[in-house]
């Protein structure tokens, strides 16, 4: 179902995300990311998703590029 699950964080809540589709276009300096957030168990948690800022956003997509280049 996910391309990749990382290890991360939310509002400083340890958590999961499902990579489920990614889009690199290095010629137009273009990244589309869509994941799922879960709790650490690997289950759907649509409570932490709700959490989740601009700040940890950024962060989370640039972890999700860095890994899955």
């Amino acid at each position: 179902m996910y391309h990749r699950i990382l290890d991360t964080y939310i509002a400083g809540i340890p958590c999961q995300v499902g990579v489920t589709s990614l889009t690199i276009d290095r010629r137009h300096g273009y990244d589309e990311v869509d994941f799922d957030v879960l709790d650490r168990r690997g289950r759907p948690a649509s409570w932490l998703d709700k959490k989740l800022g601009d700040e940890d956003l950024e962060r989370i997509v640039g972890e999700i590029i860095e890994v899955m280049r």
